[in-house]
C-alpha cells in the first residue's frame, strides 16, 4: 500500500512538472480582444471548409478550428519573434494605405483581415482576381509561419 501511494505521488508530481514545462511560452488566455489581431486563411471549394489562423498583437499564432456550432476552437501554435511580428503588422498597414477595399470571393478564396477595437479591414480575393500580387505575396509570407 505504501509503495502504491508513493508511486501515485511520484506520478502526480511528474504530470504537474511536465505540464509546466510544456506550457512555457504559451499565453495565459486564448485571445485578448483588446489587442489588434491579424487573421488570414482560405476557404470555399466543394466542402466550403474554411482554414483560418490569427496572429495577436503580442505575437501569438493560433489556428481557429470551426465547429458544428460555429464557435471556433482555438489552438495555440507558437510565438512569433518581435521583429517578424512588427514587420507583418507594418506590411498590412502599408497594404491598407494603398489598397482601399477588395471583396471578390470566388469558388475558392483567400482572405487577410485586421481586427482592431475601432475598426476592421478585410481583403478577400480568388485566383482570378486581378492586381492582387502584393496581397498574394503577403499571404504566402503569413502561410509560411504555420509550417
Amino acid at each position: 500500500m505504501k509503495t502504491l501511494f508513493s508511486t501515485l505521488i511520484c506520478f502526480i508530481i511528474l504530470i504537474g512538472t511536465s505540464s509546466m514545462v510544456m506550457g512555457k511560452g504559451k499565453p495565459k488566455s486564448k485571445l485578448d480582444y483588446t489587442q489588434k489581431h491579424l487573421y488570414f486563411g482560405n476557404g470555399g471549394g466543394f466542402s466550403g471548409t474554411i482554414q483560418q489562423w490569427v496572429i495577436s498583437e503580442k505575437g501569438h499564432l493560433y489556428k481557429l478550428i470551426p465547429t458544428q456550432h460555429a464557435i471556433d476552437s482555438i489552438v495555440w501554435i507558437k510565438k512569433i519573434n518581435k521583429s517578424t511580428r512588427k514587420s507583418l503588422f507594418n506590411t498590412f498597414y502599408f497594404i491598407e494605405k494603398t489598397l482601399k477595399t477588395l471583396d471578390e470571393p470566388g469558388n475558392t478564396y483567400y482572405f487577410i483581415r485586421m481586427e482592431r477595437s475601432n475598426h476592421n479591414t478585410t481583403y478577400i480575393w480568388n485566383y482570378t482576381t486581378t492586381n492582387t500580387t502584393v496581397l498574394t505575396e503577403f499571404y504566402e509570407t503569413l502561410y509560411q509561419l504555420i509550417s
